[in-house]
């Protein structure tokens, strides 16, 4: 049986992490976002064309084939239920802004199962076949399928957090075999997802994209009572849980689209951004330089990271409470949040746990899919990889080579090669097999650097990715050396989990080595042969087997996909070299 999963939002306002997979007789051999296809970040409302493109030539069918396409989202409920659910909500908090209502509207005109219905109608017309059977899963039932599919446990603990799904934003599940069965929810307007837009937005990142910065911002601050009062009026604890005051979301909107206004008179002025963006003549980015951060965002960061680590412990504790269950796996975009995920890793009811690394939007099209055939599901096996999108061979990469006029070498010890330059404090873009899933780069399309060495950081962030001097970088490790400089607790493939470095060694690697003493880790092994082998050879050339590992992209660029785009990307930022299949090519 093959069963096509589909991730997207009709609608030019909703988000942009479209995305489709295939899972063939029980197995899953393909997945992509599209936008490392298109090569267009952040565009909204896209219909995955791309994505569903190649999953098909990567399962050897054509669109005939197809026997059911699983949408992540229970749209029959806007057909009908939800309009009863929104106008709950315009009673309840009345008076609601024009925002508010607009968005619930909206909802109702975008998501419903007739709209869904014709985008796929549309499309397979296109290609001259009919409709096969379509499957509405709901969406956090389908997160939660990503998750424990993949997990390898037998039973588990189950908690799906991000802005919202249908009803719920935070939703808690029991797993077991082949069954996933819900707990219990918190309904809107308690949305942890919401709550962190906001700060992300006061502090003066992009919404809905910076929240990783406000992640990695909040290291630099410290605990301030007085900015606790403030964010406990935003986000308090109750009932073992938590509950979002209903005023950020549903009072007027003058100030920004993200938060009520009553949250400035909470929280005080939001900080600009202040980004000036420099460009050399053939339009590419020469250079970025960004606004002065005050100590008070560095401590509303700290205080916002803080209280989301509460919230999401209470309810990790209460799961717990109800299931009894030690192994727990999370999937939803609030935990593409690894600081968090790591301090819930570290609580002493916890034997194992396991997060999806495209845990946010995009990987509901893989839990759709796996739920709508998991009867045919092959199970046991704990996922370690992600190298489910194109790969390109060497005939491929040469040709691209030749047509960019690049000088190369190719070599048979490329591994070996590029461990030297790491080595020597060269920064190289490696390019190997197939692209990863997700948004951290996991040695199939990274730029590397020497973890050693103090300036690698400084020299990535200014001449490479050009961010903030301040951002943190990630490590990936040999697997079996992992525990002899990081105290996770648990395996750490998809640098999604944050641990402490041990003291001994928080001076070693200043370059991955966060300003509280964290990293997240990847943990390299044999899946991926040739990056173990890099790994081996820095060892040998620097004591250590670890790398300083980014993604393979420029400010506002999605990750690399073709030779092309790696191409490009290599010449027009600071690296040094491009390691690309077997072939070597340097500056």
């Amino acid at each position: 049986m093959n069963i096509l999963g589909i991730y997207y939002r009709h609608g030019r306002e909703y988000g942009s992490e479209s995305s489709a997979c295939l899972v063939k007789d029980g197995k899953l051999v393909a997945f992509a976002e599209e936008d490392k296809l298109t090569r267009i970040k952040r565009v909204n409302g896209v219909f995955p064309e791309k994505s569903i493109a190649y999953c098909i030539k990567q399962g050897n069918i054509s669109l005939k084939d197809i026997d059911i396409v699983a949408i992540p989202w229970d749209s029959t409920c806007f057909d009908n239920e939800m309009a009863g659910f929104y106008l709950k909500y315009f009673y309840q908090y009345y008076p609601m802004d024009k925002g508010s209502i607009s968005w619930c509207i909206k909802q109702l005109e975008n998501m419903n199962s007739n709209v869904h219905m014709q985008d796929l109608q549309s499309y397979f017309n296109k290609h001259r076949c009919d409709v096969p059977r379509v499957e509405f899963v709901g969406h956090h039932l389908a997160h939660a399928a990503s998750t424990f599919f993949m997990s390898g446990f037998d039973k588990a603990s189950i908690m799906v957090v991000d802005a919202h799904g249908e009803k719920e934003c935070t939703s808690f599940w029991r797993g077991e075999g082949r069954n996933i069965e819900e707990v219990y929810r918190v309904e809107m307007p308690n949305s942890l997802g919401w709550y962190y837009v906001a700060f992300t937005h006061f502090c003066g990142f992009e919404p809905k994209f910076g929240e990783g910065k406000l992640m990695g911002l909040a290291a630099y601050g410290q605990y301030d009572k007085e900015i606790g009062k403030k964010v406990s009026e935003i986000l308090r604890m109750e009932n073992g849980l938590y509950e979002l005051n209903p005023k950020l979301i549903f009072g007027e909107h003058n100030k920004s689209k993200f938060y009520a206004d009553w949250f400035e008179n909470i929280m005080g002025k939001p900080r600009k951004s202040d980004i000036k963006v420099f460009y050399d003549d053939e339009g590419c980015i020469s250079g970025v330089k960004f606004g002065k951060i005050d100590q008070y965002y560095k401590d509303v960061a700290f205080m916002a990271q803080k209280y989301l680590e509460k919230a999401l412990l209470n309810c990790l504790n209460s799961l717990y409470k109800k299931t009894g269950i030690d192994k727990f796996c999370l999937a939803g975009g609030v935990h593409l949040n690894c600081k968090a995920n790591g301090v819930l890793a570290e609580q002493p009811f916890v034997k194992d746990l396991f997060v999806i690394p495209s845990t946010s939007d995009s990987g509901s099209a893989l839990g759709s899919a796996l739920w709508v055939g998991r009867d045919s599901l092959v199970k046991g096996c704990k996922t370690s990889t992600v190298y489910w999108g194109p790969e390109y061979d060497n005939e491929s990469i040469e040709y691209s080579l030749k047509k960019n006029h690049l000088t190369f070498e190719k070599r048979d010890d490329v591994a070996e090669l590029t461990a030297d330059l790491i080595a020597k404090e060269r920064v190289v873009g490696w390019f190997q097999g197939r692209l990863e899933a997700g948004p951290r780069a996991l040695g199939g399309r990274s730029i590397l650097g020497n973890p050693v060495s103090p300036h690698t950081k400084d020299i990535v962030n200014q001449k490479v990715k050009y961010r903030e001097k301040w951002r943190p970088f990630a490590p990936s490790v040999l697997k079996s050396r992992s525990k002899d400089y990081f105290e996770n607790k648990v395996d750490s493939p998809f640098m999604i989990v944050a641990c402490q470095t041990k003291e001994e060694f928080k001076r070693h690697f200043p370059s991955v080595v966060h300003v509280d003493g964290t990293v997240r880790i990847q943990e390299v092994d044999k899946e991926n042969e040739k990056y173990a082998t890099l790994l081996q050879e820095l060892e040998r050339k620097t004591g250590y087997p670890i790398v300083l590992n980014t993604s393979f992209n420029v400010k506002d660029e999605p990750i690399v996909c073709g030779p092309d785009d790696a191409i490009r990307c290599f010449l027009k930022s600071g690296m040094d070299a491009l390691c690309i299949g077997d072939y070597i090519v340097k500056k």
